[in-house]
C-alpha cells in the first residue's frame, strides 16, 4: 500500500482528522492484506509526519530532501 499525499489544512490540524485518515488507511489494508507500506514523498523536515510514522510502528528507511539554487 502507499500513501501518496495525506495533508490536513492548518486550521484542522490537531483536531483528529489525521488519526482518521489513518484509521482509513489501516481498515483498506486489512480489507485486502497487507505486508507493508510506504509513505511516498516525506521530506526529513516534516517532523510531524514522520513521528505519526513512527507511532503507527512504521521504520524510516529513508529521507527526501529538495535542494534549491539559484541561477
Amino acid at each position: 500500500m502507499r500513501v501518496i499525499v495525506l495533508g490536513v489544512k492548518p486550521e484542522y490540524r490537531h483536531t483528529g482528522v489525521a488519526a482518521r485518515f489513518y484509521q482509513m488507511h489501516f481498515d483498506a489494508a486489512e480489507r485486502t492484506p497487507q505486508k507493508e507500506g510506504e509513505g511516498g514523498w516525506t521530506p526529513e523536515v516534516n517532523e510531524a509526519m514522520n513521528r505519526a510514522y513512527k507511532g503507527m510502528g512504521g521504520e524510516i528507511k529513508r529521507y527526501y530532501r529538495v535542494y534549491e539554487r539559484v541561477f
